[in-house]
């Protein structure tokens, strides 16, 4: 069966002034889970594999990251992780909020 997808994040204080950012995360992915279907936020995001190997969906594209690699996804692209092997997938992530930019005519 698939497995599931678990978040643990750490809360820090609020900092008035600053640019939003989402809080340092880490995912456990059971063997066989994934974020679901791939979807694009405007968030740009940056994930480190602690333990394991996923595969990253970046729009057409699909990379297997083992432990030590590294991710960036920058905002608008569409994404997904998923954990096709047999052992648990560990990943630390951030992301940053990017604010909409004007339309151009």
């Amino acid at each position: 069966g698939k497995g599931e997808v678990v978040g643990v994040q750490a809360h820090p204080p609020r900092c008035p002034g600053r640019i939003p950012s989402t809080t340092p995360s880490c995912w456990i992915y059971e063997p066989g889970a994934s974020m679901g279907e791939a979807h694009a936020q405007p968030v740009d995001h940056f994930s480190y594999v602690i333990e394991g190997t996923v595969v990253v969906e970046i729009d057409d594209e699909h990379y297997e990251l083992t432990a030590g690699d590294t991710v960036y996804v920058r905002a608008g692209r569409r994404f997904r992780v998923r954990n096709e092997n047999e052992g648990v997938a560990r990943l630390l992530g951030c992301g940053h909020h990017v604010p909409a930019r004007p339309a151009t005519r």
